[in-house]
């Protein structure tokens, strides 16, 4: 089995963002562009410094349930632009969950970046829970505060619905069951079987960005994964790089969607996530007497394939049952955002 990578744009309009390994954990996508922001009080020339204000902190961080310990970057607005230390900032860190009334006191620690620039991170060892509301206070010794409230949204899970076989528009619709809040960074990869010119079959994967096209149902939010519309998006891409058959087509051995489910406060201007507007200080921002931003979600994904014959009236080739089975070395096509 041979493999292929080959670079294809990507069919919905989505941002692009940098993703940082250090924040993966975080899960949300959006905040990667606020964290590539190593110090606030750097010099970097896209970010409006704060300056000549009383408000003495910025927090950025996600509550996420599953992780054990939760993480919140802090930054102490200052009146002069400097390089943060490595020294205990001078800020208590409490946070409390607004369902039970259980308080931790968190921890100050440092990260390094690989130009030597410091910035620090408070961390509490505890698990948040679904659907429960949290405030998060940090405290200067002069009494000054600043503070968020965020709440986590309810448990859900991806749902594959009966697929609608309308005539010349196939869809197969994933629903996200109870789930009420925003849905953001959905994707749909195609793990797909193909017979490139050169002879030899070939399995290969795409990523097609999906946000913004969920829909709201009295269930949830449901996905509408538009089968007859992908593939023609496929076999273009697969034609304009040489590696298209016609005679054979293309298969889909399975298909995975995945997702965020985050709380509404993730509003951002015009509804999209433009990393050069949100690193801009207050953009998006639930910080009381403060700056930035504390939200809160988690991610799901869902493995699957369609029936056959579903993917057939799509003009997917059919697949066998020993397709599936083919090992899991595909090369990927138009990388996932967010990670």
């Amino acid at each position: 089995m041979q493999t292929q990578k080959t670079q294809i744009p990507q069919k919905h309009d989505a941002p692009s963002l940098n993703v940082q390994a250090t924040w993966k954990a975080l899960l949300l996508f959006c905040l990667i562009a606020i964290f590539s922001v190593t110090t606030f009080s750097g010099c970097e020339e896209n970010v409006t410094a704060i300056l000549g204000t009383d408000n003495p902190y910025t927090l950025y961080g996600v509550f996420t349930p599953g992780p054990d310990t939760q993480w919140v970057r802090v930054f102490p607005i200052k009146d002069r632009l400097e390089l943060a230390s490595p020294d205990p900032l001078d800020a208590t860190f409490i946070s409390t969950n607004l369902s039970t009334g259980e308080t931790h006191t968190w921890r100050d620690s440092t990260t390094q970046d690989d130009r030597g620039r410091y910035s620090h991170v408070f961390w509490a060892p505890f698990n948040v829970d679904y659907g429960h509301s949290y405030r998060v206070e940090v405290t200067r010794s002069d009494g000054a505060k600043s503070w968020a409230e965020v709440k986590v949204p309810e448990l859900s899970e991806l749902v594959e619905l009966p697929a609608d076989r309308s005539f010349r528009d196939v869809k197969q619709p994933i629903l996200v069951k109870e789930a009420t809040d925003r849905l953001i960074q959905i994707n749909v990869t195609y793990e797909t079987i193909y017979v490139p010119t050169t002879g030899g079959s070939t399995r290969l994967n795409f990523t097609l960005p999906y946000t913004g096209m969920q829909q709201m149902s009295p269930e949830g939010w449901v996905v509408p994964i538009q089968l007859s519309e992908d593939i023609f998006f496929l076999r273009e891409q697969l034609s304009q790089t040489g590696l298209w058959f016609p005679s054979f087509g293309v298969g889909v051995t399975s298909m995975t969607l995945d997702l965020m489910v985050v709380d509404n406060a993730w509003n951002p201007p015009d509804n999209v996530f433009d990393p050069d507007v949100l690193v801009q200080p207050g953009t998006l921002s639930n910080v009381e007497n403060g700056f930035g931003f504390v939200g809160a979600g988690y991610k799901l994904d869902l493995r699957f394939r369609p029936e056959n014959d579903v993917l057939v009236d799509a003009g997917f080739r059919p697949t066998d049952d020993g397709d599936d089975e083919e090992e899991d070395d595909d090369d990927q096509l138009g990388g996932k955002q967010g990670q």
